[in-house]
């Protein structure tokens, strides 16, 4: 039986940082939350969906000063984070859109 994997990607300011959780490969949000920049806060709101849900976690932060500073803390509790910059993915040619689907 394969595992399911739940992803979840921060958005992160000098106030608040912005979570949103996707289940599995589907194109429905099941939650999204903002909340104020305590790193405690987005370490809790990770480990209350972990209880609910069985299988993989994925989690990416925002390349970012505050982006890094988020990731680092999530590593030291044993949640697996990577960084991404917006600016790297691939776009399409002539359009500034970003690309939907396999690359």
């Amino acid at each position: 039986m394969q595992k399911s994997i739940r992803y979840v990607a921060f958005d992160t300011h000098q106030d608040t940082i912005t979570g949103a959780a996707l289940p599995g490969l589907s194109s429905d949000l099941a939650e999204t939350k903002t909340m104020p920049t305590d790193l405690a806060r987005p370490v809790k709101w990770l480990r209350r969906p972990e209880r609910k849900h069985e299988g993989e976690l994925m989690v990416c932060c925002e390349a970012s000063g505050a982006g890094y500073v988020l990731c680092r803390a999530l590593l030291k509790r044993g949640i697996t984070c990577e960084v991404v910059a917006p600016s790297l993915i691939p776009k399409n040619r002539g359009t500034g859109r970003r690309r939907t689907g396999s690359m």
